[in-house]
């Protein structure tokens, strides 16, 4: 048994005990400055082993900042953390999009980007980290929620395009999770 202890805070302390297979611990705060392990915790004279496996941290987007470019095409709405885009473009307006830029102080260190986006089955969005076409990744909505993940060193925005390169077209589609998190495998 393994007693975690982040922030070195007694009201977040989980303890996890090892089985056959690996295990999956979950724990949220506002932040984290720490995480301290106990081995056997209470307990002396013993001795053993335990590996970490992987480690991530999560932040969890305020999603209320997405934007329309300014040709009015979108319109966006936030109930319950759920973020729908409704669009109407017209002739010309083939490469609308929207656009959340983030806070370059809030998101340092995170290097994975992750979107649950679902949308009208066999319509297409393109998602677009950091404005670069190295990033994109087209996607086309089917009977279930799509997820995109993106790696990069870093995060300066997401440009998010509905029906891309078409026009006239309306439509919406939903974002339902917004997520940076730096991921490492840890040996």
């Amino acid at each position: 048994q393994v007693l975690l202890k982040p922030n070195d805070d007694s009201g977040l302390e989980t303890w996890v005990t090892f089985g056959d297979d690996p295990v999956t611990v979950v724990i949220t705060a506002d932040q984290f400055s720490s995480l301290v392990f106990f081995g056997e915790a209470g307990e002396t004279d013993l001795t053993g082993q335990f590996t970490i496996l992987s480690a991530k941290l999560h932040y969890t987007l305020s999603t209320t900042d997405w934007v329309d470019n300014g040709d009015g095409a979108f319109t966006i709405t936030v109930v319950n953390g759920v973020v729908t885009f409704d669009y109407v473009k017209v002739a010309g307006q083939e490469w609308t999009h929207s656009r959340l830029d983030f806070v370059a102080e809030e998101v340092v260190g995170y290097n994975t980007l992750t979107l649950v986006l679902d949308g009208t089955a066999g319509v297409e969005a393109l998602v677009k980290p950091n404005d670069d076409g190295a990033l994109e990744q087209w996607v086309t909505f089917g009977d279930e929620p799509i997820t995109v993940v993106v790696t990069a060193e870093s995060f300066i925005n997401i440009i998010l395009f509905g029906e891309p390169g078409v026009a006239p077209a309306t439509g919406s589609f939903t974002i339902l999770e917004t997520t940076l998190s730096y991921e490492e495998i840890i040996d």
